[in-house]
């Protein structure tokens, strides 16, 4: 076969191609003007109708779509997200989805209306484990006063405060961030933290200047000491600091 007759096959193919795309979007655009005769279709309306066919089709599997729950969160269907979940069979699922509806409403930026809705979660487990994701979420975006608030009624600042701790480290405020880790039980985290941070800005050099400022001596060694692992300091900076080598 030529190369004229080549070009001519993948011509046609990709003719062949375009006109089977257009009449299957030809053939689903008549069979939602079918079903929804009138007006336009919305996202919400599809998804909706998505569930229907589940349960027409008598409700097999565990429960529907995963995807069709996830859509519906994400799109900000929170009421409809919620009626899919409790459609789910097993305990399990159910449980997962509520949690991760208040994790994706967070996410959104809905935080009040993703504390609302713990009060219809069932379970202390479920609800602790809802109350953690916003406050996580809350903390990760730097409003650490509502995430304390938030996590106050299980009592898990720690977690709170090494999230906030690394959203400071992200924007560059690390002598906040050794503020932070200060005042928490395993704060030395975010030291590695700091540290890789560091390095990738090419600013190893502030290191032992950071350390300085500490007033904790202990601590100040100890951050040293951490990010060592993920910092290439010079040896005279360390030896002037913590009096190891490397």
């Amino acid at each position: 076969m030529g190369p004229l007759s080549e070009r001519g096959l993948y011509l046609g193919l990709k003719v062949a191609a375009s006109v089977l795309s257009v009449c299957v979007a030809l053939g689903l655009g008549w069979m939602l003007w079918q079903r929804f005769p009138g007006h336009k279709i919305t996202d919400q309306e599809l998804l909706r109708e998505a569930v229907a066919e589940w349960k027409g089709a008598g409700e097999s599997g565990s429960g529907p779509s995963y995807q069709i729950f996830e859509q519906q969160a994400a799109q900000g269907y929170y009421d409809d997200a919620a009626d899919t979940a409790h459609l789910f069979k097993s305990t399990e699922d159910l449980n997962w989805s509520m949690v991760e509806l208040t994790k994706i409403r967070s996410e959104n930026g809905d935080i009040q209306g993703a504390k609302n809705s713990l009060h219809n979660l069932d379970g202390s487990d479920v609800r602790a484990k809802a109350t953690r994701v916003i406050a996580l979420i809350q903390a990760y975006r730097g409003d650490l006063a509502g995430a304390l608030e938030t996590i106050a009624p299980i009592g898990q600042s720690d977690e709170v405060l090494l999230a906030f701790g690394q959203y400071q480290v992200e924007h560059g405020d690390f002598e906040g961030a050794l503020n932070t880790a200060a005042r928490t039980k395993s704060g030395y985290q975010l030291y590695y933290d700091i540290g890789d941070a560091l390095r990738l800005r090419a600013e190893q050099s502030r290191a032992p200047k950071l350390a300085a400022q500490m007033k904790d001596p202990k601590l100040a060694a100890l951050f040293l000491e951490c990010a060592r692992f993920t910092l290439s300091f010079r040896k005279e900076e360390v030896n002037n600091y913590s009096g190891d080598t490397l």
